[in-house]
């Protein structure tokens, strides 16, 4: 059964995505004086040679295409769900609903000992249901 951040998403092992949060985004800021070497300067930092020398150095995985990371079986593993594209951004970063925030309130109350397994997944559940009807309006 496909797990992201240890809630089901569905029965299908092709669902299976893993959850992505990029470590820094770069971004040119509008009127510039700089425009020019600004674009080199991301042009490089997203190409293979720099995100090799980034993801080495700060061991981590890569969304730059092509970059090798097989020093390290985790980001290669998590390289592997990148580059297939079975990966998700982190929906609290990207879309923010009521599922997301009643999910750290409540993952904080499980973690913490304060709920038990059962109604916590039955409040997760009511909660996605609730995004999800409210996206669908």
């Amino acid at each position: 059964m496909p797990w992201s951040l240890g809630i089901q998403i569905s029965e299908n092992p092709a669902d299976a995505k893993l959850l992505a949060f990029p470590d820094t985004a770069f971004s040119i800021m509008k009127g510039t004086k700089h425009l020019a070497e600004s674009k080199a300067f991301l042009e490089y930092f997203a190409s293979p040679e720099a995100g090799e020398i980034w993801s080495r150095d700060v061991h981590i995985a890569s969304a730059v295409k092509g970059v090798s990371v097989n020093y390290d079986p985790a980001s290669a593993d998590i390289n592997n769900y990148l580059s297939s594209g079975q990966f998700t951004p982190y929906g609290d970063r990207v879309l923010r609903s009521i599922f997301t925030d009643k999910l750290w309130e409540s993952f904080s109350e499980y973690m913490l000992g304060m709920t038990e397994w059962e109604p916590f997944a039955a409040t997760l559940d009511e909660f996605w249901d609730k995004a999800v009807a409210t996206e669908k309006q």
